[in-house]
């Protein structure tokens, strides 16, 4: 369980579980977490770095704030 709060800023939630998801329309990936979509990313390389950042904020018990897409950059 880790509190979550959304990349809008505009909530605060406790997730047990959420996926990460992609859609052709948009041509994005995106969390969805209790029927909310708590951030959206250009790149599945991006998305898969903030899940790496959710990992770590769960072993330190942390709340963690969906970082914006420009914010997160891709492994080299």
């Amino acid at each position: 369980m880790i509190w979550i709060r959304t990349q809008t800023k505009e909530e605060l939630i406790e997730c047990n579980e959420f996926m990460l998801c992609y859609t052709i329309t948009y041509d994005e990936f995106f969390f969805r977490g209790h029927d909310l979509i708590i951030g959206k990313y250009s790149t599945k390389a991006k998305a898969l770095k903030v899940l790496d950042m959710i990992q770590e904020a769960i072993e330190n018990n942390v709340i963690f704030q969906m970082p914006l897409d420009s914010e997160v950059k891709e492994d080299d």
